[in-house]
């Protein structure tokens, strides 16, 4: 969230934990004045909308905001709506002492960079079209704004997040220099502790060098590198959910390869392989792997393992289930319990355990 100048901002009203950003922080105190911050920031968005979820009657309540601006500091005058913020803005910083909910608005304004959330206090529960992640302090979430449904922080929050420009993930990892979703890879949700702190520590010697007084070419240069250093610690860290998709296709998939996802669907639940998708669709297997390769972005096997996942998890979701999910995991062609937790969290965003226990709330 962005912050906008408040010359009624108080250093003395109490807010959790400590600051990582070295700008100017505007605090609110009282409901009051908190919600008519979010009633005009609301109004001037186009990205998501905010309100509060969680507040403790015994508390007067106390927000503090602060971001980083991608601009230069004799061009910051110029930006001075909130709407202008929340584009601008590399590195933000929120702590509150009430739990905010935040739910996604215009996909397509915000389709540009990934956001790496990381709270330090509280938690932050996430769910993107894909699935959904809580991650608590000290661990962090990588997301594309343009997925995301909604999110929830905890009360007692203390949040950094700061975006990561999808044309640089896509330049280093050879995807091409245009930046579109399709070519960028899209990043399992959850951050390890570890990768989280890295990444944090990064980012704010990147905002360091943005404060900078004296900004100017070697300085934007210095800060570019960071964020190259951000962009392929992920590349090398991160797992990736889905790979980068070729560009969209013109025409539709050939006859051949309609055959083989036929096959595929209607033979998930067997013991099928290579070949049995190749006889099915009749093609030779070197003449399978190209198409499946040029037309889907894909492999056969890729794509039979992501059927059985999608099929799992209906099962999870079905009312009689069986009670372990090595069963469901057998029934679906995985051998290895572990290992199917594994690519599901992956696929998903969360554990299996996790998509039943969901089912169970919800009877």
């Amino acid at each position: 969230m962005p912050a906008e100048p408040n010359d009624s901002a108080s250093s003395a009203i109490a807010l959790p934990t400590q600051r990582v950003l070295g700008v100017a922080e505007s605090v609110w105190s009282g409901r009051d004045a908190i919600e008519d911050y979010l009633d005009r920031l609301n109004r001037s968005s186009q990205i998501a909308s905010r309100r509060i979820h969680q507040w403790d009657a015994r508390d007067d309540g106390a927000m503090g905001l602060s971001s980083v601006l991608l601009l230069p500091p004799d061009q910051r005058r110029i930006v001075q709506t909130d709407r202008a913020l929340e584009f601008d803005a590399f590195m933000g910083e929120f702590r509150g002492s009430f739990g905010v909910e935040v739910i996604g608005g215009d996909t397509a304004a915000s389709a540009a960079v990934y956001m790496v959330g990381l709270p330090l206090a509280g938690t932050v529960t996430v769910t993107t079209r894909h699935g959904t992640c809580t991650a608590r302090a000290g661990e962090g979430v990588i997301v594309d704004p343009s997925e995301v449904v909604s999110s929830r922080l905890s009360a007692g929050m203390h949040f950094v997040e700061f975006c990561v420009p999808k044309v640089e993930l896509a330049r280093l990892a050879g995807l091409g220099v245009d930046g579109r979703p399709e070519r960028c890879p899209r990043f399992a949700l959850h951050l390890q502790e570890g990768l989280a702190r890295r990444l944090l520590f990064m980012a704010a010697q990147a905002a360091d060098v943005l404060q900078a007084p004296d900004i100017g070419p070697g300085t934007r240069m210095m800060f570019q590198r960071w964020c190259e250093m951000i962009a392929l610690t992920l590349l090398h860290e991160q797992p990736v959910e889905a790979r980068a998709l070729p560009a969209p296709r013109t025409e539709p998939a050939t006859p051949g390869v309609k055959r083989a996802l036929d096959y595929i669907h209607a033979h998930a639940d067997g013991d099928i392989g290579l070949a049995d998708i190749a006889d099915a669709a009749h093609l030779s297997v070197s003449s399978l792997l190209r198409h499946f390769q040029s037309q889907l972005g894909m492999s056969p096997y890729n794509c039979l393992k992501g059927v059985r996942l999608e099929r799992a998890r209906d099962e999870l979701l079905a009312a009689d289930a069986p009670a372990a999910v090595r069963d469901i995991a057998l029934r679906w062609g995985f051998q290895n319990a572990g290992k199917f937790s594994q690519t599901y969290r992956l696929r998903f965003g969360e554990l299996p355990s996790q998509t039943r226990a969901r089912r169970g709330n919800t009877r």
